[in-house]
């Protein structure tokens, strides 16, 4: 063998050792079988870069109609420890006993959120008010009674606060409700001795060719994102839900919406034969199924246009009860009020 087929025969051993051990290291780190690096591939076998993630496929969510389902959990049992101070709680405090709060101030009416209940906005007659941690103390009386009110805005029930414990994070107490009467409607709760009343249901019926219409859309929307995948490759699961609803439009003349909670929340308006969106948001791909769960759409503060209430967890370890409002007869929406919140962590 001469030195030139010597040197050749040198080379093509490194390089086979090099391969091996590239193979070994790769193997190491997955659970499938390595392709050695120095095997030769026909052309024809080299899978497309498309192939690396699932194909998509067209959109075949069901979309169902009315708010996400709701059960009210029971209460927790009581607990005695306390850490931290009446206006700061740490976690496990338990809501203060009666006579230790002054209730001057407190506004007339009150919203709770969906369970573990902490405030989430006032109404003061005129317009809703935002309410933060100031509001926890205050609002956290053993025995106070609520009224619950369904997806539509109509009550439902009754309840009577009989416990709750603190949470350090956001120094709230979250309340436990009893139902009284009746059922817990959607979760969300207005204090008994409010002045606010039911305003008429907001729910229209849409014909069948406007919920064709509207799925339409949401098909060209989800064209327009990547599709979503697991890390075992299936599709991403996605529980669309949609409430259809009037609105005054500022001339005594009703305007059709609809918002559809999911993965996403998107609110249209239906102009002529057509529907459009007006809002637009889209969860991380780390959220559930139900990132915007729809909890209610009625007439909070009584101005004609409905509010959207919507509770909202994308699984990053928080969540909050957020109010959706217009305040230009549904040419635009944004969330204006939210919950003292909590955490799923």
């Amino acid at each position: 063998m001469n030195a030139s087929s010597r040197a050749l025969v040198a080379l093509w051993a490194a390089n086979t050792v090099l391969c091996v051990a590239a193979g070994y290291a790769v193997g190491s780190r997955t659970t499938q079988s390595p392709t050695p690096c120095c095997a030769s591939r026909a052309p024809s076998a080299v899978a497309p870069a498309s192939a690396a993630q699932p194909a998509a496929a067209p959109s075949t969510t069901t979309l169902v109609e009315g708010a996400s389902p709701w059960t009210e959990p029971a209460p927790s049992q009581p607990n005695a420890r306390r850490h931290g101070t009446l206006e700061r709680p740490t976690t496990g405090d338990p809501i203060p006993p009666e006579g230790t709060r002054a209730r001057a101030g407190m506004p007339a009416t009150r919203w709770l959120g969906r369970a573990p209940h902490v405030p989430l906005a006032a109404w003061n007659g005129r317009a809703l008010e935002y309410v933060g941690e100031n509001s926890c103390l205050l609002w956290s009386i053993r025995g106070a009674r609520w009224r619950s009110v369904d997806a539509w805005g109509q009550f439902a029930g009754r309840a009577t606060t009989v416990g709750g414990e603190g949470y350090d994070v956001t120094g709230c107490y979250e309340l436990d409700l009893a139902i009284t009467e009746g059922s817990a409607g959607a979760g969300i709760y207005v204090n008994a001795d409010s002045p606010w009343t039911p305003p008429a249901t907001a729910r229209f019926e849409p014909t069948s060719a406007q919920q064709a219409q509207l799925q339409q859309l949401l098909a060209r929307y989800d064209a327009l994102h990547a599709e979503r995948f697991n890390v075992d490759g299936a599709r991403q699961r996605d529980d669309r839900r949609v409430m259809y609803f009037s609105a005054n439009d500022g001339n005594g003349q009703p305007r059709r919406f609809a918002v559809v909670g999911g993965r996403s929340l998107l609110i249209a308006r239906l102009d002529g034969a057509e529907w459009r969106f007006v809002h637009q948001q889209r969860s991380s791909v780390h959220a559930g199924p139900a990132a915007f769960a729809l909890v209610a759409v009625f007439d909070m503060d009584r101005d004609g246009t409905p509010e959207i209430v919507v509770h909202h967890d994308e699984f990053d370890g928080g969540w909050d009860d957020e109010v959706f409002r217009s305040d230009d007869h549904g040419a635009s929406w944004a969330p204006t009020h939210a919950s003292v919140g909590g955490s799923t962590a």
